[in-house]
Protein backbone atom coordinates (compact mmCIF):
# COMPACT_ATOMS: atom_id res chain seq x y z
CA UNK A 1 0.00 0.00 0.00
CA UNK A 2 2.73 2.36 1.24
CA UNK A 3 4.87 1.48 -2.41
CA UNK A 4 1.52 2.44 -4.36
CA UNK A 5 1.13 5.70 -2.82
CA UNK A 6 4.54 6.21 -3.26
CA UNK A 7 4.52 5.28 -7.13
CA UNK A 8 1.39 7.40 -7.74
CA UNK A 9 3.06 10.68 -5.64
CA UNK A 10 5.97 10.16 -7.95
CA UNK A 11 3.43 9.84 -11.06
CA UNK A 12 1.75 13.12 -9.99
CA UNK A 13 5.33 15.08 -9.61
CA UNK A 14 6.77 13.92 -12.91
CA UNK A 15 4.74 16.26 -15.41
CA UNK A 16 5.40 19.10 -12.56
CA UNK A 17 8.74 18.39 -12.60
CA UNK A 18 9.26 18.10 -16.23
CA UNK A 19 7.19 21.38 -16.91
CA UNK A 20 9.07 23.56 -14.31
CA UNK A 21 12.52 22.06 -15.92
CA UNK A 22 11.02 23.28 -19.43
CA UNK A 23 9.89 26.38 -18.16
CA UNK A 24 13.29 27.25 -16.49
CA UNK A 25 15.15 26.19 -19.94
CA UNK A 26 12.75 28.75 -21.70
CA UNK A 27 13.34 31.80 -18.98
CA UNK A 28 17.27 31.16 -19.40
CA UNK A 29 17.89 31.27 -22.63
CA UNK A 30 15.41 33.74 -23.71
CA UNK A 31 15.20 36.60 -21.10
CA UNK A 32 17.24 36.84 -18.54
CA UNK A 33 20.42 39.24 -19.58
CA UNK A 34 24.24 38.22 -18.19
CA UNK A 35 24.55 41.88 -16.74
CA UNK A 36 20.83 43.75 -16.00
CA UNK A 37 21.34 47.05 -16.05
CA UNK A 38 19.04 48.92 -13.89
CA UNK A 39 16.89 50.58 -14.52
CA UNK A 40 17.46 50.74 -18.31
CA UNK A 41 16.21 46.70 -18.46
CA UNK A 42 13.31 46.97 -16.18
CA UNK A 43 12.49 44.53 -13.83
CA UNK A 44 11.54 42.24 -16.10
CA UNK A 45 14.80 40.04 -15.89
CA UNK A 46 14.59 39.73 -12.24
CA UNK A 47 10.64 38.91 -12.04
CA UNK A 48 11.98 36.01 -14.75
CA UNK A 49 15.01 34.79 -12.41
CA UNK A 50 12.93 34.58 -9.83
CA UNK A 51 9.96 32.76 -11.83
CA UNK A 52 12.91 30.03 -12.68
CA UNK A 53 12.98 28.46 -9.09
CA UNK A 54 11.83 25.32 -8.80
CA UNK A 55 12.62 24.10 -5.73
CA UNK A 56 14.09 27.40 -3.53
CA UNK A 57 15.55 30.31 -3.30
CA UNK A 58 17.70 32.13 -1.26
CA UNK A 59 17.99 36.10 -1.25
CA UNK A 60 20.52 38.13 1.02
CA UNK A 61 20.57 42.18 1.00
CA UNK A 62 20.21 44.68 3.57
CA UNK A 63 17.11 45.47 3.07
CA UNK A 64 13.79 44.07 0.68
CA UNK A 65 10.73 46.75 -0.51
CA UNK A 66 10.49 46.49 -4.25
CA UNK A 67 7.15 45.57 -5.05
CA UNK A 68 7.82 43.86 -8.32
CA UNK A 69 10.42 41.72 -6.32
CA UNK A 70 7.55 41.29 -3.23
CA UNK A 71 5.23 39.95 -5.67
CA UNK A 72 7.13 37.53 -8.02
CA UNK A 73 8.35 35.80 -4.37
CA UNK A 74 4.44 35.84 -3.34
CA UNK A 75 4.17 33.83 -6.66
CA UNK A 76 7.18 31.55 -5.87
CA UNK A 77 5.10 30.83 -2.63
CA UNK A 78 2.44 29.85 -4.26
CA UNK A 79 3.76 26.93 -6.33
CA UNK A 80 5.75 26.08 -2.58
CA UNK A 81 9.15 27.17 -3.69
CA UNK A 82 11.07 27.54 -0.28
CA UNK A 83 12.12 30.92 0.05
CA UNK A 84 14.22 32.79 2.52
CA UNK A 85 15.45 35.99 3.06
CA UNK A 86 18.64 37.36 5.06
CA UNK A 87 18.39 41.19 5.79
CA UNK A 88 20.80 43.37 7.80
CA UNK A 89 18.86 44.25 11.26
CA UNK A 90 19.85 47.77 11.46
CA UNK A 91 20.11 48.40 7.56
CA UNK A 92 21.93 52.21 7.40
CA UNK A 93 21.30 55.19 4.40
CA UNK A 94 18.28 55.02 1.96
CA UNK A 95 17.57 51.50 2.73
CA UNK A 96 13.77 50.73 4.16
CA UNK A 97 12.99 50.02 7.77
CA UNK A 98 14.20 46.06 8.28
CA UNK A 99 11.42 45.45 10.73
CA UNK A 100 8.68 46.62 8.37
CA UNK A 101 10.42 44.69 5.48
CA UNK A 102 10.55 40.96 8.08
CA UNK A 103 6.86 41.50 8.66
CA UNK A 104 5.63 41.71 4.84
CA UNK A 105 7.80 38.55 4.24
CA UNK A 106 6.96 36.96 7.16
CA UNK A 107 3.22 37.89 6.19
CA UNK A 108 4.30 35.81 2.83
CA UNK A 109 5.41 32.62 4.34
CA UNK A 110 9.22 33.53 3.51
CA UNK A 111 11.51 32.24 6.00
CA UNK A 112 13.30 35.54 7.51
CA UNK A 113 16.60 36.06 9.39
CA UNK A 114 19.43 38.60 9.79
CA UNK A 115 23.09 38.55 8.89
CA UNK A 116 26.20 37.55 11.11
CA UNK A 117 26.51 39.92 14.00
CA UNK A 118 29.86 39.62 13.39
CA UNK A 119 30.14 41.97 10.70
CA UNK A 120 29.25 45.76 10.71
CA UNK A 121 26.52 45.12 8.85
CA UNK A 122 24.85 42.59 6.24
CA UNK A 123 25.30 44.78 2.78
CA UNK A 124 25.91 41.74 0.27
CA UNK A 125 22.84 41.56 -2.15
CA UNK A 126 22.52 38.53 -3.71
CA UNK A 127 19.96 35.76 -5.04
CA UNK A 128 20.58 32.37 -5.39
CA UNK A 129 17.99 29.90 -7.07
CA UNK A 130 17.89 26.52 -6.72
CA UNK A 131 21.87 26.06 -6.12
CA UNK A 132 22.26 26.35 -9.75
CA UNK A 133 21.86 30.10 -10.43
CA UNK A 134 23.33 32.97 -8.60
CA UNK A 135 22.60 36.70 -9.17
CA UNK A 136 25.42 39.31 -7.95
CA UNK A 137 23.66 42.78 -7.06
CA UNK A 138 25.42 46.04 -6.73
CA UNK A 139 22.71 47.34 -5.14
CA UNK A 140 19.99 46.35 -2.56
CA UNK A 141 17.04 45.11 -3.69
CA UNK A 142 14.74 48.14 -2.90
CA UNK A 143 12.51 50.31 -5.23
CA UNK A 144 14.48 53.13 -5.16
CA UNK A 145 17.64 51.33 -6.10
CA UNK A 146 15.73 49.27 -8.61
CA UNK A 147 14.16 51.64 -10.38
CA UNK A 148 16.08 55.42 -9.75
CA UNK A 149 19.31 54.32 -9.36
CA UNK A 150 22.18 52.92 -11.39
CA UNK A 151 22.16 49.17 -10.06
CA UNK A 152 23.58 46.17 -11.81
CA UNK A 153 23.16 42.51 -11.60
CA UNK A 154 25.53 39.86 -12.53
CA UNK A 155 23.99 36.37 -13.73
CA UNK A 156 25.72 32.99 -13.56
CA UNK A 157 24.03 30.07 -14.49
CA UNK A 158 27.16 28.36 -13.08
CA UNK A 159 26.54 25.70 -9.70
CA UNK A 160 30.20 26.19 -8.39
CA UNK A 161 28.96 29.73 -7.89
CA UNK A 162 25.98 29.45 -6.63
CA UNK A 163 27.36 26.20 -4.14
CA UNK A 164 29.68 28.93 -2.82
CA UNK A 165 27.31 31.93 -2.42
CA UNK A 166 24.97 29.13 -0.71
CA UNK A 167 27.58 27.88 1.52
CA UNK A 168 28.59 31.39 2.85
CA UNK A 169 24.98 31.93 2.94
CA UNK A 170 24.37 29.30 5.45
CA UNK A 171 27.06 30.25 7.50
CA UNK A 172 26.29 33.90 8.13
CA UNK A 173 22.77 32.42 8.57
CA UNK A 174 23.44 30.54 11.51
CA UNK A 175 26.18 33.29 12.96
CA UNK A 176 29.02 31.02 11.71
CA UNK A 177 32.33 31.20 10.58
CA UNK A 178 32.51 30.72 6.35
CA UNK A 179 36.15 30.34 4.68
CA UNK A 180 35.08 31.24 0.92
CA UNK A 181 37.01 30.43 -1.93
CA UNK A 182 36.47 30.84 -5.28
CA UNK A 183 38.72 32.79 -7.91
CA UNK A 184 35.51 34.76 -9.16
CA UNK A 185 33.92 35.48 -6.45
CA UNK A 186 34.89 38.62 -3.84
CA UNK A 187 33.59 38.29 -0.09
CA UNK A 188 34.21 41.25 2.04
CA UNK A 189 35.92 41.32 4.77
CA UNK A 190 37.56 37.94 3.42
CA UNK A 191 39.41 38.56 -0.27
CA UNK A 192 37.68 41.39 -1.76
CA UNK A 193 40.58 44.09 -1.22
CA UNK A 194 42.85 41.57 -2.45
CA UNK A 195 41.24 40.69 -5.54
CA UNK A 196 40.14 44.67 -6.58
CA UNK A 197 43.95 45.38 -5.86
CA UNK A 198 44.50 42.57 -8.42
CA UNK A 199 41.95 44.15 -10.89
CA UNK A 200 43.61 47.86 -10.52
CA UNK A 201 46.90 46.30 -11.05
CA UNK A 202 46.05 44.31 -13.99
CA UNK A 203 45.02 47.21 -15.57
CA UNK A 204 46.99 48.21 -19.14
CA UNK A 205 45.13 51.05 -20.77
CA UNK A 206 42.21 51.76 -19.18
CA UNK A 207 40.25 52.00 -15.43
CA UNK A 208 36.60 52.89 -16.09
CA UNK A 209 34.88 53.19 -11.86
CA UNK A 210 31.20 53.22 -11.36
CA UNK A 211 31.61 54.24 -7.48
CA UNK A 212 28.62 54.72 -4.51
CA UNK A 213 30.96 56.73 -2.72
CA UNK A 214 35.26 56.38 -2.18
CA UNK A 215 36.30 56.77 0.96
CA UNK A 216 39.53 54.16 1.71
CA UNK A 217 42.89 55.94 1.57
CA UNK A 218 44.56 52.44 -0.23
CA UNK A 219 41.74 52.20 -3.07
CA UNK A 220 42.84 56.01 -3.61
CA UNK A 221 45.97 55.07 -4.10
CA UNK A 222 45.76 52.23 -6.42
CA UNK A 223 43.62 54.40 -8.51
CA UNK A 224 45.78 57.13 -8.53
CA UNK A 225 49.39 55.27 -9.07
CA UNK A 226 47.13 53.46 -12.14
CA UNK A 227 46.63 57.17 -13.58
CA UNK A 228 50.68 58.04 -12.81
CA UNK A 229 51.71 55.09 -14.90
CA UNK A 230 49.87 56.49 -17.77
CA UNK A 231 46.36 54.17 -17.27
CA UNK A 232 43.60 56.81 -18.22
CA UNK A 233 41.48 56.35 -15.17
CA UNK A 234 37.65 57.33 -15.24
CA UNK A 235 35.83 57.14 -12.00
CA UNK A 236 31.93 58.20 -11.68
CA UNK A 237 30.32 58.54 -8.63
CA UNK A 238 26.65 60.53 -7.31
CA UNK A 239 28.10 61.29 -3.62
CA UNK A 240 28.21 65.03 -3.28
CA UNK A 241 28.73 64.27 1.07
CA UNK A 242 30.86 65.78 2.81
CA UNK A 243 32.27 62.43 3.53
CA UNK A 244 33.17 61.79 -0.05
CA UNK A 245 34.55 64.83 -1.28
CA UNK A 246 38.21 63.88 0.21
CA UNK A 247 38.40 61.27 -1.71
CA UNK A 248 37.27 62.97 -5.05
CA UNK A 249 39.99 65.52 -3.86
CA UNK A 250 42.62 62.64 -3.72
CA UNK A 251 41.95 61.28 -6.61
CA UNK A 252 41.87 64.47 -9.21
CA UNK A 253 45.10 65.28 -7.45
CA UNK A 254 46.30 62.02 -8.64
CA UNK A 255 45.83 62.44 -12.26
CA UNK A 256 42.16 60.97 -12.24
CA UNK A 257 39.31 62.03 -13.88
CA UNK A 258 36.06 62.21 -11.91
CA UNK A 259 32.84 63.07 -12.62
CA UNK A 260 29.55 63.27 -10.73
CA UNK A 261 26.80 61.52 -11.77
CA UNK A 262 23.34 64.08 -11.19
CA UNK A 263 20.98 61.60 -12.81
CA UNK A 264 21.31 58.51 -11.28
CA UNK A 265 22.12 57.95 -7.96
CA UNK A 266 24.97 54.72 -8.60
CA UNK A 267 24.68 51.69 -5.90
CA UNK A 268 27.67 49.85 -5.11
CA UNK A 269 30.91 49.90 -7.48
CA UNK A 270 32.22 48.48 -10.66
CA UNK A 271 35.56 48.53 -11.19
CA UNK A 272 36.20 47.73 -15.17
CA UNK A 273 39.61 47.30 -16.51
CA UNK A 274 40.56 47.75 -20.55
CA UNK A 275 36.81 48.05 -21.32
CA UNK A 276 37.98 48.22 -24.84
CA UNK A 277 40.07 45.29 -25.10
CA UNK A 278 39.62 41.35 -25.43
CA UNK A 279 41.56 41.24 -21.69
CA UNK A 280 38.31 43.52 -20.23
CA UNK A 281 38.01 42.39 -16.46
CA UNK A 282 36.05 43.97 -13.86
CA UNK A 283 34.29 43.52 -10.52
CA UNK A 284 31.05 44.26 -9.78
CA UNK A 285 29.51 44.12 -6.54
CA UNK A 286 27.93 46.14 -3.38
CA UNK A 287 30.87 47.27 -1.88
CA UNK A 288 31.25 50.99 -2.06
CA UNK A 289 35.26 51.86 -2.35
CA UNK A 290 34.72 52.57 1.45
CA UNK A 291 36.86 51.42 3.90
CA UNK A 292 33.91 49.81 6.04
CA UNK A 293 32.86 47.97 2.28
CA UNK A 294 36.34 46.36 2.48
CA UNK A 295 36.77 45.37 6.06
CA UNK A 296 33.80 45.62 8.21
CA UNK A 297 30.67 43.96 6.20
CA UNK A 298 29.95 41.03 4.72
CA UNK A 299 29.57 42.29 1.22
CA UNK A 300 30.16 40.23 -2.28
CA UNK A 301 31.36 40.89 -5.96
CA UNK A 302 31.98 38.55 -9.06
CA UNK A 303 34.74 38.90 -11.19
CA UNK A 304 34.14 39.22 -14.55
CA UNK A 305 36.27 38.91 -17.79
CA UNK A 306 33.58 37.04 -20.37
CA UNK A 307 32.77 39.61 -23.68
CA UNK A 308 29.40 40.17 -23.12
CA UNK A 309 29.20 40.80 -19.37
CA UNK A 310 32.02 43.68 -20.43
CA UNK A 311 30.52 44.68 -23.17
CA UNK A 312 27.13 45.82 -21.61
CA UNK A 313 29.09 46.94 -18.47
CA UNK A 314 31.30 49.63 -21.45
CA UNK A 315 28.13 50.31 -22.96
CA UNK A 316 26.44 51.66 -19.57
CA UNK A 317 29.73 53.65 -18.48
CA UNK A 318 30.26 55.50 -21.75
CA UNK A 319 26.52 56.41 -21.78
CA UNK A 320 26.78 57.68 -18.06
CA UNK A 321 30.33 59.40 -18.43
CA UNK A 322 29.02 61.25 -21.24
CA UNK A 323 25.68 62.25 -19.26
CA UNK A 324 28.02 63.38 -16.32
CA UNK A 325 28.35 67.21 -15.97
CA UNK A 326 32.04 67.89 -16.58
Amino acid sequence: MVAAVACAALLFALPQLFAATANTQEIRSGSIPDIIVLPDDGMRPLEDLIASAGNNIAIVTPSLNDPTILKSLRSARMRRVAVRVMLDKNPVGNFSDSGAAKRQLTSMGIIVGHGNPSFGHTRESAIIIDGRALGVASAPLTEEAMTRGRAFVAVFWDPRFAALALTVYDADWHKARANPSLARLAFSPDDARRKLHEVIRHARETLWVYAETIADHEVESWLGEAAKRGITVRVLTSDTSPAGRPGIISLTQSGCLVRISTSLRIHGSVVLADAKTEGAEALLGSQTLATPSFDENRELAAIISDANRTRRLRTSFEKDWAAAPR
